[in-house]
């Protein structure tokens, strides 16, 4: 019998297309001789649908709900349940979600965690290090606390800013011009923009706090490299991807250079020395570890010089990174959905629950304070 598999993508994200794309591909290569192959979008308002024409891309172009049917999943089942005319009907046994979503409401940890309750295993990373990949203020705090090279950064909320804009200045100027603004809370180039002087910093964070209420203010490098490296596992085991150098040209990817121009290519043999990929490579894997990251986790880089400094992870990269491993994407995802399993096998092999006597003692001392208080 065929696996079940749900490839899940879409939701209320400012990457809502991206994450369309990604699903595709995964429906795409998915092998469809060992899996039932099901696709699940959810919607811009949160909606969640099924249905044959949501593998096609041409059914997104201009949305219509004809022609999928609504479901859910039921807490603690591992069952898909579908939409009928009186309720919610189970449609059949999940075996393992595959996880397409990027931004918020999907790689942030909210799904992981409704996919957890659901007893489903799923490729991405889990509840801990989805959400504190997602927010990039709480992920340079922990890399700096851990005693990874990061850039010196600032933060502003939106509140601050709106209430101050000369105090807010003053706390970020000290990290010296050209400076990147991002929203904390944001992928795929979105909301960012790059600032040399007060003015465009100012415009920066205008366009940042539009996205997400918290905004981190990053030291730019001027002369560097970006440098990808992609790590696939679980808690058990781990593979490296090869590394790779986006072409970029030392500068500032914006969405459409980032993910439309599809001609243009990637750069897979970075020309940097072998000390330097030895460091990124080790620098991967303990941030993989250190995390707690699971599925494929893909890691960014900047070099300048000599000198690495870990920009970011992302926990469901585009395309879920297939192109920097060496075997096909059908190869890829299988190997995504076994690390899951294997994943939801040992996690499922530890003890959650402790019956105790605390609700016979609880019991007992009531009626006894009810004695007492009369």
């Amino acid at each position: 019998m065929k696996k079940c598999i749900l490839v899940i993508f879409g939701s209320k994200s400012a990457e809502h297309d991206i994450s369309i794309i990604t699903g595709l591909q995964a429906i795409e290569n998915l092998d469809e001789e060992k899996f039932r192959v099901v696709p699940i979008y959810i919607t811009r308002k949160g909606k969640w649908l099924t249905g044959e024409k949501l593998k096609k891309i041409e059914s997104f172009e201009d949305f219509d709900e004809r022609g999928t049917r609504e479901v859910c999943l039921k807490m603690g089942s591992g069952e898909l349940l579908e939409k009928r005319s009186f309720g919610f009907k189970k449609a059949f046994k999940v075996d393992c979600a595959v996880v397409c979503n990027h931004g918020m409401n999907g790689e942030d940890g909210t799904l992981q965690g409704v996919l957890e309750l659901s007893n489903i295993p799923y490729t991405s990373c889990g509840v801990l290090a989805s959400s504190i990949s997602m927010d990039k203020v709480i992920m340079k705090e922990i890399m700096r606390a851990l005693g990874y090279p990061i850039l010196d950064y600032g933060v502003v909320t939106k509140r601050e800013f709106l209430e101050d804009r000369e105090k807010a200045f003053k706390k970020l100027k000290k990290l010296g011009f050209p400076l990147i603004v991002k929203p904390s809370n944001l992928g795929s180039s979105i909301g960012i923009n790059r600032a040399s002087s007060k003015e465009e910093l100012f415009d920066a964070i205008e366009v940042a706090i539009e996205y997400d209420p918290v905004v981190i203010v990053e030291k730019a490098l001027v002369d560097f490299k970006e440098i990808n490296c992609a790590v696939r596992g679980n808690s058990l085991r781990l593979e490296l991807s090869r590394l790779e150098e986006p072409n970029s040209v030392g500068k500032l990817l914006d969405f459409k250079e980032k993910y439309l121009n599809f001609s243009k290519g990637r750069t897979s043999s970075p020309n940097i020395s072998a000390k330097l990929k030895k460091e990124i490579e080790e620098l991967s894997a303990r941030c993989f570890r250190d995390f707690r990251c699971k599925g494929v986790v893909r890691f960014d880089f900047l070099v300048e010089g000599e000198r690495v400094y870990i920009n970011e992870l992302n926990s469901v990269p585009g395309s879920l990174s297939n192109y920097l491993f060496k075997e096909s994407y059908k190869r890829h995802l299988n190997r995504l959905i076994e690390l899951a399993e294997e994943e939801f096998v040992e996690k499922n092999s530890y003890t959650y629950s402790y019956k105790s006597v605390a609700l016979k003692e609880y019991e007992k001392n009531r009626n006894v304070n009810k004695f007492l208080n009369k």
